[in-house]
């Protein structure tokens, strides 16, 4: 649509571009956090950065292409077709705007999609809403299965931990809820659909203009997420979206468990997963752009909970963080301004 000169792809590309303006803002502000004067230089004078790119390196690596993987497996129901270039262009730029407000990362990969293939947001939508899914069963699953094991390290019977605090009868609440919808997915894909919507209001609601009116623009995106919406209810499709997500972050939590052996902080396997996904969970429920602050805060916590000094417990975070996402963060920002540009070219 053009107007006085400007376009909705102009608009759109200013968008993206300030978005990643303030994505790259929040890196700087993440290196100087990292690499300022208010580091420990004892605690960095130790580390060996040459272990650490061999071996967590590879492992932050995976995590990401596994993401990639699980978006991939999405977006390809859905658009058929899209050929991996494209789909991990889309995904490198909006995980390099992950941690901008309003899920603008998540709006622009789902943008550059509908630009290079023509199918509407609507209709891909809903990977957004079933990767966000997957990634808080990851690290829930990761969460409860270590905890589960560390209690049991413990001395914890099944048992007690069934007659345990509210804390715990809570997890196991979690966890039946979570299963009794992972079973309902699994076991209505070849259901037909019938959505019929019954409001108190609808008869009032008719005899206004202006909700009729918004009724009207507002049925077509609403039946284009909802056929998105069944493409991705399969069972072997949602299954492999979850063990992605869950190898994903297991790749993450032996990033953690490195970062912490580096660092000279020795902390087991299984309670770096337990700090992963405790954290992540944290950060997932706060709402924030990439979970930030939640996240940091609950890892140098727990990892200070595991025993870690103050000033270790907040190197290893950081380090970690900067591995598993700001590394991503700058790998998207700098392919920002090569796609917008491509996708200005391609404009009439």
């Amino acid at each position: 649509m053009h107007r006085h000169g400007v376009t909705s792809t102009t608009i759109a590309h200013s968008a993206i571009a300030a978005a990643a303006l303030w994505s790259g803002l929040g890196l700087l502000a993440a290196a100087w956090l990292l690499l300022g004067p208010g580091r420990d230089p004892e605690l960095w004078a130790g580390l060996n950065l040459a272990a650490l790119l061999t071996t967590a390196l590879p492992l932050a690596t995976a995590s990401y292409l596994l993401r990639f993987v699980r978006w991939h497996l999405l977006a390809s129901r859905i658009v058929p077709g899209l050929d991996l270039r494209r789909s991990f262009l889309a995904q490198a730029v909006g995980f390099g705007l992950t941690v901008t407000p309003g899920r603008l990362g998540e709006v622009a990969k789902l943008y550059l999609v509908e630009q290079r293939t023509a199918v509407p947001i609507a209709r891909s939508a809903p990977v957004f809403v079933v990767e966000k899914l997957a990634e808080g069963v990851g690290f829930l699953a990761l969460a409860f299965g270590a905890g589960l094991v560390l209690a049991a390290s413990a001395g914890l019977s099944p048992g007690a931990l069934a007659s345990g605090s509210n804390w715990t009868r809570l997890a196991w609440v979690g966890l039946a809820l979570g299963a009794a919808i992972l079973v309902t997915l699994l076991t209505t894909r070849n259901t037909p659909l019938r959505i019929r919507v019954r409001l108190p209001f609808r008869r009032r609601a008719a005899r206004s203009a202006v909700v009729r009116r918004l009724l009207t623009v507002a049925r077509r995106p609403i039946q284009e997420f909802v056929a998105g919406s069944w493409r991705l209810l399969g069972p072997r499709l949602l299954v492999q979206v979850l063990l992605a997500s869950l190898a994903a972050r297991l790749c993450d939590a032996m990033v953690l468990y490195i970062v912490a052996q580096t660092l000279g902080f020795a902390l087991s396997p299984i309670a770096a997963a337990f700090i992963l996904g405790t954290s992540g969970t944290v950060g997932g429920l706060s709402m924030l752009p990439g979970g930030l602050g939640a996240v940091e805060a609950s890892m140098a916590g727990l990892f200070g909970a595991f025993g870690a000094p103050a000033s270790l417990a907040i190197g290893a975070t950081l380090l970690t963080r900067a591995l598993i996402l700001w590394l991503w963060v700058a790998l998207g920002l700098a392919l920002v301004p090569t796609v917008l540009a491509f996708q200005q070219r391609r404009q009439p």
